[in-house]
């Protein structure tokens, strides 16, 4: 009988050293994946809490987290759950294996830049160390040519209203602009400001206005997008 247990145990020992020694490579491969996910320099943040109730508009750029890329302290992370609180501008990451409804919010100041449904993402304040007030935190990199920049702002303001005696929250979106130009950086408000800055263009940019009066009126993200590729191409 003790023969028999001690010759089970052996086998057992040698089927699991041998499988262990098989799939060592997929096992330290699998646990890299892992902690480079987990990676304590950006797990460290607080615990994200979302106290807003809502029925249709949310406070986010994107409501579900998604597989992104992240430059946080200068390292590149691929590949990590993602998701962009508009409202209070933060950036909350997912660590691996965790539920919808858990998040990290990630130290602003130590994130370098972000993607997010194909969108590039700059923390604008960290490159002019927050000494523009119109510039603070994160920005779209709309566009970027050798000349010049333009950069989105994604802001949502909010509105409580009671549905069934409870108390819940609308966002509504209002972007803001930015152009970088020659080391200067300009709110853009209107085609007025854009031609301040180019005197020069002055009847390029009136005419344009004119042209596209109903993109202005429909969508001014995409409206400002396609005047300043067209500024850029004239200064070329």
């Amino acid at each position: 009988m003790k023969k028999t247990i001690i010759s089970i145990l052996f086998f057992t020992y040698f089927i699991f050293f041998s499988f262990l020694s098989y799939s060592q490579k997929n096992i330290e491969s699998y646990f890299d994946e892992i902690l480079r996910k987990e990676n304590l320099t950006i797990s460290n943040g607080k615990l994200f809490v979302n106290n807003y109730k809502t029925t249709e508009t949310d406070q986010f750029y994107n409501n579900k987290y998604l597989s992104e890329t992240l430059s946080y302290k200068n390292e590149t992370y691929r590949n990590i759950n993602l998701k962009y609180d508009i409202f209070r501008d933060i950036l909350i990451f997912k660590p691996y294996g965790e539920s919808e409804n858990f998040g990290v919010e990630l130290i602003t100041k130590n994130v370098d830049s972000f993607t997010i449904k194909n969108k590039q993402f700059v923390n604008l304040g960290n490159r002019t160390k927050d000494s523009i007030e119109f510039i603070k935190g994160f920005f779209e990199e709309n566009y970027k040519s050798e000349k010049l920049s333009f950069y989105i702002k994604h802001k949502k303001e909010t509105k409580e209203f009671i549905n069934n005696q409870r108390i819940f929250n609308s966002f509504l979106n209002y972007n803001k602009y930015v152009l970088s130009f020659n080391n200067n950086y300009y709110e853009i408000k209107s085609a007025k400001d854009l031609m301040k800055i180019f005197p020069d263009l002055k009847n390029d940019i009136k005419q344009f206005n004119d042209e596209n009066n109903s993109l202005l009126k429909e969508n001014k993200d995409a409206f400002f997008e396609k005047m300043i590729k067209k500024i850029s191409a004239l200064i070329q």
